[in-house]
């Protein structure tokens, strides 16, 4: 009988609370999750536009201090409503690496977490 081991929690870090007390003072995503020395970065927003995109990827590319030994290895546009053009968008934004991918509900956040890095949310 094979024994499955369960799927162990991401670690959640608020990227705000992360800068704070370090002077520093640039838009960036809301959550970093993390499973080991991988992480994802997580934009939690009501209804998606560029600059959010734009967010995820200057956290990807400053990364979040205290975690230097995290890798990014994703972003994730969480989100409640998006339209056409920003759909269109998130599809160039997989493409490209690291990755940036569209949830539109807890259920799909939680999915893309166990997919890309092997923890539940």
């Amino acid at each position: 009988m094979a024994h499955h081991r369960a799927v162990q929690r991401c670690h959640r870090v608020s990227i705000d609370k992360a800068l704070a007390n370090t002077g520093a003072n640039w838009k960036h995503a809301d959550v970093l999750y993390i499973s080991g020395n991988r992480g994802v970065v997580v934009e939690e927003t009501g209804r998606p536009e560029h600059r959010d995109i734009e967010k995820v990827r200057e956290t990807i590319a400053r990364g979040v201090p205290g975690y230097a030994t995290v890798r990014i290895i994703a972003g994730i546009i969480h989100y409640r409503r998006s339209d056409t053009m920003f759909n269109k968008m998130m599809h160039a934004e997989q493409r490209r690496r690291p990755p940036i991918f569209p949830a539109n509900c807890e259920k799909n956040l939680c999915g893309l977490l166990l997919q890309l890095l092997n923890c539940s949310c």
